[in-house]
């Protein structure tokens, strides 16, 4: 009876010191927390802002459809198509602080905060380019894309990773334009498209193809 109740006093003496170093822990870590939440918001207010910009949206069609690629497949692709844009002429004109750039798995968003012409120059080109690498390509190691285009703002915020992003209209719209498009398409929004009416060289290539909501 006394090694029993020697060993629960024991027991007994070991919980309480361990819910008391828990207790302090949870004390501390709380105020490490609070501390830390206030320095994130801090900073989160200060580094949001608000930024106009020209959208391209890209991706590659048919690239989630596992019966026409494999995993390995896909990734060359969106390798092959991140190459092909990074060798762009408009891209590597462009300050790099003048660009907005987010991946998105299948294809990316770039934003050219100064140049309205940008987004389609750069469709252009990298439809020319995907052109000549599908030339000799089987169907289904070729790049096939769709493009979307439209002017709008974005926010600039920090994320989780404590690496700058932005999202907002500017990339919702020019991604849902993208979407209405098929194969090859390059669609913009109806208010950049009469923007880019205002330069002679490019009333030829752009058409109406009416309302859509």
């Amino acid at each position: 009876k006394r090694i029993e109740n020697s060993t629960n006093r024991k027991v007994a003496i070991m919980a309480n010191i361990l819910q008391l170093a828990i207790q302090n822990n949870l004390k501390t870590n709380s105020k490490k927390l609070l501390k830390s939440d206030k320095h994130f918001t801090k900073n989160k207010k200060n580094d949001t802002k608000l930024i106009d910009a020209h959208f391209f949206f890209v991706d590659i069609v048919g690239l989630s459809n596992h019966k026409l690629s494999s995993a390995e497949e896909q990734i060359t692709k969106i390798n092959q198509l991140t190459k092909v844009i990074k060798l762009s002429k408009v891209f590597k004109t462009t300050n790099k602080e003048e660009m907005l750039i987010l991946p998105t798995g299948d294809g990316m968003v770039i934003g050219f905060k100064n140049d309205i012409e940008s987004p389609l120059k750069l469709a252009l080109e990298l439809h020319e380019k995907l052109k000549a690498y599908n030339r000799n390509k089987r169907k289904t190691s070729k790049i096939e894309i769709r493009i979307g285009i439209h002017s709008d703002p974005v926010l600039k915020f920090v994320d989780i990773k404590d690496q700058e992003n932005f999202w907002g209209e500017g990339v919702i719209t020019s991604r849902r334009i993208m979407d209405l498009g098929n194969t090859n398409h390059i669609l913009l929004s109806d208010e950049i498209a009469r923007n880019l009416k205002q330069l002679s060289k490019y009333r030829k290539i752009l058409h109406s193809i009416g309302n859509t909501e």
